[in-house]
């Protein structure tokens, strides 16, 4: 055997011994995830289960009205949308309270000086709830979801909580509000189907954020006549970029992931290969390619940690140089902020991928929607009104598919004015929207 063949099996098994190492060391990692699962799920039913039923808790607020939906839990494309809410309330200087999911560790002076309730515990909680409020707003989201819709005492859905207390409030003669929210691709449960066609009969107010959603209703024979479509309500504090200098030889890709477990082989795949693209353009025509990856998921500090495991384990030290990673984004501002600063996004979250294209962003959509039930429609409605020249590929797809999209994005990163114009005019008619929607609640 030759010198060159011997010198070329020890790299390929130097090679082999390196990747067998990374899976050795993630084999370990997850079974240690395992075990602080395991022990996480006995701590949470354990803390459930000693919530207090609400009969016990005295209710100090004088606040009638209750806000409610995926709040939390750090996600936030919810919390922009819950913002979008508290902002017109405290303009008026009126006080709500916000009902928050099973986030135990959350510091809940952040909603201040709004009050905040713990997700029901107990079945008896929804019509608690109802006898200490007068108004339920569901505060956007897709919360139009027949999935696990029952009572269970350690993971009822938002869904089933939603609706329970919106029955038991509309039997006292109280207001019921719906804004923008979206629908599952379709239903199957028929106790779903007749609650929501109970509660949309008898809402004060009821509205999608996506024709989608309107056509599946429909379909299941809902009566739609009072339905309006609107605007995500997360629009209503979107404010135009500040114009930038272009530089052909500096450009910034923002990267929005929904980061798991789970979904890390294929996204380390996809970052691979970005870096890359970035090596090659660099090599070919002098570009530098730089790639943030922004945070969108922030309880326990998920997206930052995530993808910091996500360039340990998939960029060499020599190439993470090009990878930046924020470490939390809160509000809409702190997101416009970020996404100033680049050319481009790729995007698997919807409110990334629709505000991105709402202030004139060249934005490719990695489409979540065959991993997660909620995506379909309000994915579809992003490009049919939002975005016709969004760049769609799919989560799963090849990664040089995924980077034939960044190229295409690439060859024109110029901010979409009318696009830009369009979405400072939709912020002011959703804002317009919802606070004269919200008029209602402050009606003794």
């Amino acid at each position: 055997m030759n010198k060159r063949k011997i010198n070329q099996l020890v790299d390929e098994n130097k090679s082999l011994n390196e990747r067998l190492d990374i899976l050795t060391r993630r084999l370990e990692e997850l079974d240690q995830k395992t075990n602080e699962y395991y022990w996480g799920i006995r701590t949470d039913l354990r803390n459930q289960g000693g919530f207090a039923s609400l009969e016990k808790i005295v209710f100090k607020s004088s606040s009638r009205i209750l806000v409610a939906g995926f709040y939390g839990a750090r996600n936030l494309g919810d919390e922009i949308m819950l913002q979008s809410i508290l902002k017109i309330f405290e303009e008026k200087k009126i006080k709500v309270t916000i009902m928050l999911s099973n986030n135990y560790s959350l510091d809940t002076s952040i909603y201040y000086p709004h009050d905040v309730i713990h997700f029901p515990a107990k079945g008896m909680d929804f019509s608690i709830m109802a006898n200490n409020f007068d108004t339920i707003i569901w505060g956007g989201g897709a919360v139009l979801d027949d999935n696990g819709y029952c009572f269970d005492s350690y993971n009822t859905s938002l869904t089933y909580a939603l609706f329970s207390i919106s029955k038991n409030i509309i039997k006292k003669n109280g207001n019921v509000i719906v804004l923008g929210v979206s629908s599952n691709k379709e239903f199957s449960d028929p106790k779903f189907i007749a609650d929501l066609d109970y509660i949309v009969k008898n809402s004060k107010y009821f509205s999608l954020r996506d024709t989608f959603s309107l056509e599946v209703l429909k379909k299941n024979k809902i009566n739609t006549d009072k339905i309006e479509v609107i605007d995500d309500i997360a629009l209503a504090q979107l404010k135009p970029l500040q114009a930038k200098e272009l530089n052909e030889a500096k450009k910034t890709l923002g990267l929005v992931f929904v980061l798991t477990e789970e979904n890390l082989p294929t996204i380390g795949s996809y970052l691979q290969k970005i870096v890359q693209l970035a090596k090659e353009l660099k090599k070919e025509k002098g570009l530098e390619l730089n790639l943030l990856i922004i945070p969108f998921y922030d309880a326990d500090n998920n997206d930052f940690k995530f993808s910091k495991k996500l360039v340990e384990e998939f960029i060499s030290e020599e190439d993470r140089e090009l990878i930046s990673q924020v470490e939390s984004v809160v509000n809409i501002e702190e997101l416009e902020e970020v996404f100033s600063q680049c050319d481009v996004v790729i995007s698997m979250r919807y409110h990334a991928t629709l505000i991105a294209s709402c202030l004139g962003l060249k934005t490719v959509l990695i489409n979540y929607d065959t991993k997660h039930r909620h995506y379909f429609n309000k994915n579809s409605f992003i490009k049919q009104k939002y975005n016709s020249e969004l760049i769609e590929c799919y989560f799963g797809d090849e990664a040089e598919k995924i980077v034939h999209c960044i190229k295409e994005a690439l060859a024109d990163t110029n901010i979409d004015e009318k696009r830009a114009k369009e979405g400072e005019s939709v912020a002011k008619k959703v804002s317009n929207k919802i606070r004269n929607i919200l008029a209602i609640a402050e009606k003794p």
